[in-house]
């Protein structure tokens, strides 16, 4: 996993406010700067017709063109109010479309932060458009580099966006990273958090592989350890064994302490589990992936 930068670049961090001049996070300014009229509400979403709506996806590919103009979502619709000057429907819209979609903030958040810096960026919200764009079911949007037009270009990466605090199903987060990748397209994920603060990630598929060899590992445990482990003494959360640390082969683990070593209830049932081949628990399993892979 690695930390993105702008959009655009390849390696870094997104940690911004959400703040344009004096709007906290969750204010918007329903009056001042406002020349353009509010969009009208139609079955796919608010239409903002011609001409401006043709400007705003010939310039920087907002919404979704029609015939009549565009259709842009709430989250995209605030973005056009706060950047390019389209009113919003009403003064109580935003409380309105917040009892519908109580995560629209969020979404704001998200799609600014992209947006904000010139990025393109078109949400994924039918089948079609995911067609159209080849994309993953799970994404949120698809994205191009600042100032690459979707009429002209590919997309560079697809987006998803999760709260701070969500549990997150690593499963199928790597089969969507798998899918986007192999497209030659970026996965990256934006995380908000509960002050609406961005980190956003690029994600990769990494299989690395250190030099403790299997081999070398199981003869350690076969033979040093299953000898020593006989008196292990129970201390705290693990166990001690009394072996000098310059004679302790398994250097990967374990911690010098009073003449001896201290292994911590992970290191700890690990060894047990080579020992008895016992049932692993998932902490277990992926302390042992580690150890396999030679990371430890």
């Amino acid at each position: 996993m690695h930390v993105m930068d702008e959009p655009s670049s390849t390696e870094g961090e997104i940690e911004s406010k959400f703040d344009d001049g004096n709007q906290d996070s969750k204010t918007i300014n329903l009056t001042e700067g406002n020349r353009h009229p509010p969009p009208s509400l139609t079955e796919s979403g608010w239409l903002i017709p011609k001409p401006i709506g043709n400007r705003l996806w010939q310039k920087s590919a907002i919404g979704i063109p029609i015939q009549e103009g565009i259709i842009v979502q709430p989250s995209e619709l605030v973005f056009c109010h706060k950047h390019r000057n389209i009113s919003l429907p009403d003064e109580n819209w935003i409380s309105f479309e917040l009892n519908s979609n109580p995560e629209l903030l969020h979404e704001i958040k998200a799609l600014n932060e992209i947006r904000k810096s010139g990025e393109i960026l078109i949400l994924m919200i039918n089948t079609e458009l995911l067609k159209k764009h080849n994309a993953e079911k799970e994404t949120w949007a698809v994205r191009w580099n600042r100032g690459e037009h979707p009429n002209r270009y590919s997309a560079v990466s697809e987006m998803r966006w999760i709260k701070n605090n969500e549990v997150i199903e690593w499963k199928s987060l790597l089969s969507w990273v798998k899918s986007v990748r192999e497209k030659g397209r970026f996965a990256e994920i934006m995380v908000i958090d509960e002050e609406f603060d961005v980190t956003a990630y690029r994600l990769d598929i990494a299989q690395p592989k250190g030099e403790f060899s299997e081999e070398k590992r199981d003869k350690i445990i076969s033979t040093q350890i299953s000898q020593i482990w006989k008196n292990k003494i129970s201390s705290g959360t693990g166990y001690w064994v009394d072996i000098k640390s310059e004679n302790w082969e398994l250097s990967q683990i374990g911690v010098e302490s009073e003449g001896g070593i201290w292994l911590n209830n992970i290191e700890t049932n690990w060894i047990q589990w080579k020992l008895r081949n016992s049932k692993i628990d998932s902490i277990t399993y992926l302390f042992n992936q580690l150890i396999e892979a030679g990371l430890l």
